[in-house]
């Protein structure tokens, strides 16, 4: 999780590096919890 501002090559680099996934601020509680769950399920 980083507080950098959201643009597309900061979000790129995220995902490459082995991010999950990449939420965008504001962040919607579901969409967080439907992150962590399907990050769970994976391992």
């Amino acid at each position: 999780m980083t507080a950098h501002a959201s643009d597309d090559e900061v979000r790129l680099r995220a995902l490459t590096d082995g991010a999950k996934d990449y939420l965008a601020k504001p962040l919607d509680e579901e969409a967080v919890l439907r992150a962590i769950e399907t990050v769970l399920r994976a391992n």
